[in-house]
């Protein structure tokens, strides 16, 4: 079982994200992240292997010193990887790769060993708002709706989440300051 550590929005900024999801089931497109019973979110780390008391006490600890902040996803792009994601990337401010690269050294003292995709340096933050499209075609569509759903969308990171995937199960979360 994978652990993600992730990144969520205020309620409007996640009910935008939830309304391009359901528009792209409506559309038949797909509906893979609402079905899986997902919330929008960045990650910033995933593990294969961790102590979840350990990891969740840590991350609570983190939360406790980090201020609400604002979000602007405003360019889109996908990973050439088997399932095609398409994701909305946030302005790559100081302050959000500041506190990607806090996580990681207030974590590093319960040996916690990320996926490399997500390590300080590797990182791409974003926000994935389709998943799993089969074919070219279905790409293709799903990219032309996304680039017209409502980018830029600008909104607040409130809280930081654990939760363990697939299936997708929220461990707890944690409100910023």
């Amino acid at each position: 079982m994978s652990i993600a550590v992730v990144l969520y929005f205020d309620k409007e900024t996640e009910r935008k994200i939830f309304s391009i999801w359901q528009k792209l089931a409506q559309e038949k497109l797909t509906s893979f992240l609402l079905d899986i019973g997902i919330r929008p979110h960045i990650t910033l780390a995933i593990f294969e292997q961790v102590e979840i008391k350990s990891l969740s006490d840590t991350t609570q600890a983190f939360a406790r010193n980090i201020k609400s902040f604002e979000i602007n996803l405003c360019s889109i792009g996908s990973f050439p990887i088997s399932e095609k994601p398409i994701y909305y990337l946030p302005v790559p401010t100081k302050q959000l790769l500041d506190i990607h690269s806090q996580y990681y050294n207030f974590i590093s003292p319960i040996g916690c060993s990320g996926e490399n995709y997500y390590l300080p340096g590797n990182w791409v933050p974003h926000c994935t708002v389709a998943e799993n499209l089969g074919n070219e075609n279905l790409f293709k569509q799903t990219l032309w709706n996304c680039c017209n759903a409502g980018i830029p969308i600008e909104g607040r990171i409130t809280h930081i989440g654990i939760f363990e995937f697939m299936p997708v199960k929220e461990i707890t979360n944690f409100a910023l300051i």
